[in-house]
C-alpha cells in the first residue's frame, strides 16, 4: 500500500484521501439523512472506489447522530442462510447484539438507522429478506454496493432504491490523486498511468505499489518516472487479468471481438454474439459503453471498448493466428451488414488487412492519418505498420507520441534514415517526451547540415521543429554549445507541443 508523502519511501500507510467525489458524496448525504430519506445503491466497475465512497457516506452519517451498521458480502458464503446479517457491527458498541437475539427487536426506534453492506450482490437470499423487513418495522436505509443492480437480491429490488453510478476518476483528479500520494510526477508519467487505468483507482494504487516494488517507478530531482512500458511489467499483467479469469464462452467471445476491434459498435457486437453476451461483458466492467446513448439519423453509433487499455492485450493471449484472421473476417461481414452507419472507414480498412481480404478503397496510409485525425493512435500504430517505408515510420512514430510512448518512439526513429520529416519529428519527440532539450537542437542542427542548409532556410518541418524548440527553452544556447552539466526541464513543465495540422510532419498527407 502507498501512502500520501508525508513518507519519503512511499510504503505501507494509510488509505488514499477520496478525491474527485465531492458531487457524489454529497448527494448520497442528502439522500440517507433525509427525513424518510429512501436509502442508495452505489453500483461502479470493480476497483472504482465504491467501498471507500460508501464508508464515507457511513462516517458522515454516524457524525450526524445516525445509528450506523456495517457489513458485507462474500460470493463464498452467499448460499449460507442469515449469513450477511450476521457480521453487522456497530462502532460503538461492539456487543451490541446478544447471542441469538433477533435484529428486528434490538433496532432502536428513536432515531434512523443505516445500515450499509459492501458487495450486495453476493449477499444470501435470507439475509436479503430480513433487511427488506427491517425497513418495514423501522427507520432503516440501507447503503448498498454493488457491481451491478441485476445481480443484487429479489427482497432488495421489491422497494426500488435511487441509484448513484460511480464513475472512474478523470484525468486532472488522477493527477491530482498522484500529487498527494507520492508528491511530483512528471506529465509523461501521469498521463501514462492516466491512460492505462482511465482512472480506476484500485488498477492505479496496484500499479504504484508494483511500480515502487520493482524499480520502474523512481524519484530522482524530486520528480517521479515511470522508466519503460507499463505493459512489460509482467506483475501489472497480473493485476489486469484477475478481473478477466472467469470469462469463458460467448462472454469471453464478445470480449476478444472488441479486443479486436479496439473500439466497436454495439449493434455489431450484437450482431456476432448476441444480446445477452453483450450485456453480461458489460455488466462485469471489462468493457465500458461510450458515445450516444441513442442511435438517430446522422448520430454517431453507440459503441463499446475496452475499460482499460491492458485488458486488451491480455484477452487476445493465447488466440492463434488462424483464429483471430476468422474474427477479423467475421468483423468485416458484420460491418458490411451494418451499412453506411456501421464502422468508420479506418477501422474497416485495418479490419480487412488483418483478415487478408483484398484491399478496397483508401490504403493504410490514409485510414492512419484520418485514425490519428480521429484520435485514436492506436489504431493509426496498427495501420502504419502496413505503410512501407519512411512513410510508415512518420505515422507510427506519431502514433507513438500521442499515446506518450517517447521511449518507443527514440528508438523507432533513432534507428532509420531520417529525411527531413522524420528529423522534425525525432526533434519534437526528445524535447517534450524526454526532456531532451539539447539533444533536440542537435538533430535539427545535424538535419540541417545533412541536407545542406545549416546556414541558410530549412523545410517547413524543421523550421517549425526548430521554432518550438527556440520558442519553449526561451532563446536557449544552441546543443553546440551546451556544456556537459546541462540538464532539460521536466517534460510537465515545458508546455503543449504545436497543433497537428501545423506540419506536414505531423500530417503527412
Amino acid at each position: 500500500m502507498i501512502a500520501p508523502e508525508r513518507t519519503d519511501t512511499g510504503g505501507a500507510g494509510p488509505d488514499w484521501p477520496v478525491l474527485g467525489r465531492d458531487t457524489e458524496a454529497g448527494y448520497g448525504e442528502r439522500t440517507l439523512t433525509a427525513p424518510d430519506g429512501p436509502g442508495l445503491i452505489v453500483t461502479g466497475e470493480p476497483g472504482v472506489g465504491k467501498t471507500r465512497l460508501a464508508e464515507l457516506l457511513l462516517d458522515r452519517c454516524a457524525d450526524r447522530g445516525l445509528l450506523v451498521l456495517r457489513g458485507a458480502a462474500a460470493d463464498a458464503t452467499r448460499h449460507i442462510p442469515g449469513v450477511g446479517v450476521a457480521g453487522l457491527r456497530r462502532h460503538d458498541a461492539p456487543d451490541w447484539l446478544s447471542p441469538g437475539g433477533r435484529l428486528r427487536d434490538e433496532l432502536p426506534h428513536d432515531r434512523p438507522v443505516v445500515v450499509g453492506i459492501d458487495d450486495a450482490d453476493h449477499l444470501d437470499d435470507a439475509s436479503a429478506a430480513i433487511l427488506a423487513d427491517l425497513r418495514a418495522v423501522a427507520d432503516v436505509r440501507l447503503l448498498l454496493t454493488a457491481g451491478r443492480v441485476t445481480g443484487l437480491p429479489a427482497a432488495l429490488t421489491d422497494r426500488p432504491l435511487p441509484r448513484l453510478e460511480l464513475p472512474s476518476l478523470g484525468r486532472a483528479v488522477t493527477s491530482e490523486l498522484l500529487a498527494r500520494v507520492l508528491g511530483r510526477v512528471d506529465g509523461r508519467t501521469a498521463d501514462l498511468l492516466w491512460r492505462a487505468t482511465r482512472g480506476n483507482p484500485r488498477l492505479l494504487r496496484g500499479m504504484l505499489d508494483i511500480g515502487l516494488e520493482t524499480g520502474g517507478l523512481t524519484r530522482s530531482h524530486g520528480v517521479w518516472s515511470w522508466r519503460g512500458r507499463l505493459g512489460d511489467e509482467p506483475r501489472v499483467r497480473d493485476l489486469a487479468s484477475t478481473d478477466l479469469g472467469t470469462f469463458d464462452g460467448p462472454d469471453l467471445t464478445a470480449l476478444r471481438y472488441v479486443a479486436l476491434a479496439g473500439r466497436l459498435p454495439e449493434r455489431i457486437l450484437v450482431d456476432l454474439v448476441g444480446a445477452d453476451a453483450v450485456a453480461a461483458v458489460a455488466g462485469r466492467g471489462a468493457v465500458v459503453p461510450s458515445g450516444a446513448v441513442a442511435v438517430e439519423p446522422g448520430a454517431r453509433p453507440r459503441t463499446v471498448t475496452m475499460a482499460h487499455p491492458l485488458y486488451r492485450q491480455l484477452a487476445l493471449a493465447g488466440l492463434g493466428q488462424l483464429r483471430r484472421r476468422q474474427m477479423y473476417r467475421d468483423l468485416v461481414r458484420a460491418g458490411g451488414r451494418a451499412g453506411t452507419r456501421g464502422v468508420d472507414i479506418a477501422s474497416a480498412v485495418w479490419w480487412r488487412l488483418e483478415a487478408d481480404l483484398p484491399r478496397r478503397g483508401i490504403g493504410p496510409g490514409i485510414a492512419a492519418v484520418r485514425a490519428l485525425a480521429a484520435g485514436d493512435p492506436v489504431l493509426a500504430e496498427d495501420l502504419a505498420q502496413h505503410v512501407p517505408g519512411p512513410r510508415g515510420v512518420g505515422l507510427r512514430a506519431q502514433a507513438l507520441m500521442a499515446q506518450g510512448r517517447a521511449t518507443e518512439t527514440e528508438r523507432l526513429l533513432g534507428a532509420v534514415d531520417r529525411d527531413a520529416e522524420l528529423a522534425a519529428l525525432r526533434s519534437l519527440n526528445l524535447f517534450w517526451g524526454l526532456s531532451r532539450p539539447a539533444d533536440a537542437h542537435a538533430e535539427v542542427l545535424g538535419a540541417r547540415v545533412a541536407a545542406g542548409t545549416a546556414a541558410g532556410p530549412a523545410g517547413d518541418d524543421l523550421e517549425i521543429a526548430e521554432l518550438a524548440v527556440s520558442l519553449f527553452t526561451r532563446g536557449a544556447t544552441r546543443a553546440t554549445a551546451a556544456g556537459p552539466g546541462d540538464r532539460p526541464r521536466p517534460a510537465s513543465d515545458a508546455g503543449p507541443p504545436p497543433a497537428a495540422g501545423r506540419s506536414r510532419a505531423l500530417n503527412p498527407l
